[in-house]
């Protein structure tokens, strides 16, 4: 069967809630992504998913419709976990006076957690061109700058408004961008100080309005 298929490619067609067929979807996803760490992402298929796996393909297709729902799947497991850690984090932000310590172990908790899941890069590497993986990149997007925005106005940095949204944005571009560099590159050295410039790039844009709180 063919992975690229019509309409929306992302949407898994069952999600278990318990009993084996849990542990099957699990499986399946878990299997995925330790052949993204071992393949190219345009190497990995369905059928290569379920032969490592040990299960028909037609069980594969009983969960979800082709290699891209899948990639989705694991996608959102790995942000959903870095939403966790970084909402945390956020819960213990009280004033501004330690903002900039913050915005650094902002970017190491996702660096960290990103880079403990190579299956996961390797589809984050896919996605700006890989069509299929359009509407998952256009999702993470407005995700982190609605929930960005949120916390500028819980902690009075902006009102609520086109201000907050708009800076968010922008911030969130400057992620983006080096988040991609951060993660194609294969020179450890360079990684390090790519981060550093991340860093450094989302403290200066944003300290002329910090300063101003």
């Amino acid at each position: 069967m063919n992975d690229r298929v019509k309409g929306d490619p992302l949407t898994s067609r069952v999600i278990p809630q318990q009993g084996r067929a849990m542990r099957r979807r699990v499986q399946i996803l878990s299997v995925a992504e330790k052949l993204l760490e071992e393949l190219e992402f345009s190497e990995v298929t369905t059928r290569k998913i379920a032969e490592a796996a040990d299960i028909p393909i037609g069980s594969v297709y009983r969960y979800f419709p082709n290699k891209f729902s899948i990639m989705a799947a694991i996608a959102a497991d790995t942000i959903e976990t870095v939403d966790k850690d970084l909402t945390e984090l956020l819960g213990s932000f009280e004033d501004l006076s330690d903002w900039e310590r913050t915005i650094d172990k902002t970017i190491d908790i996702v660096t960290n957690a990103y880079m403990s899941r190579k299956g996961y890069v390797n589809i984050l590497r896919a996605m700006s061109h890989t069509p299929e993986l359009q509407n998952l990149t256009a999702t993470y997007k407005e995700r982190m700058v609605k929930s960005l925005t949120q916390n500028f106005i819980m902690y009075d940095i902006f009102p609520a408004g086109l201000k907050a949204s708009s800076v968010a944005e922008t911030v969130i571009v400057i992620y983006n961008a080096m988040e991609i560099k951060v993660f194609l590159c294969s020179d450890e050295t360079l990684r390090k100080a790519l981060i550093k410039e991340w860093k450094l790039l989302v403290k200066c844009y944003l300290r002329c309005y910090f300063s101003e709180s």
